[in-house]
C-alpha cells in the first residue's frame, strides 16, 4: 500500500524534458510526400494534396482546419479487370473507382 501506482508516477513525470534530440522536429507537411509515394507504389492509389489554406473561409479564423483532409486519393478498381467485365460494369453504371481521404 505504501508504493505509488506506476501510472500515477508516469503521469507526473515530464517526458518532454528527458527527450533530447539534435535533429529538427518533423513537420506534418513533410510527411505528405511519403504517404503519397506509399499509396502509389504499394496500393496503386493516386493521391493529391489539398491545401486548406487556399479554401474559402465561411466560418471564422481556423474554421476550415478540419473541413478538408490532408490528402484525397482515387483508386482505380478496374485496372486489372478483363475487357468484358469492364464493359459489363459500364453498362450497369457500377463503381470503377474508390475515393479515399487521409488525415496525417
Amino acid at each position: 500500500m505504501g508504493q505509488r501506482c506506476p501510472v500515477a508516477q508516469a503521469e507526473k513525470h515530464n517526458f518532454a524534458s528527458t527527450v533530447k534530440s539534435s535533429e529538427p522536429a518533423i513537420k506534418e507537411q513533410d510527411l505528405y510526400p511519403f504517404l503519397s509515394e506509399f499509396l502509389l507504389l504499394e496500393l496503386t492509389i493516386y493521391s493529391k494534396r489539398i491545401n486548406e489554406r487556399r479554401s474559402t473561409n465561411d466560418q471564422r479564423q481556423g474554421g476550415n482546419k478540419w473541413l478538408y483532409p490532408d490528402l484525397a486519393a482515387m483508386e482505380d478498381l478496374s485496372r486489372d479487370w478483363d475487357k468484358d467485365i469492364n464493359n459489363s460494369v459500364s453498362l450497369y453504371a457500377d463503381k470503377k473507382t474508390k475515393l479515399w481521404s487521409f488525415e496525417v
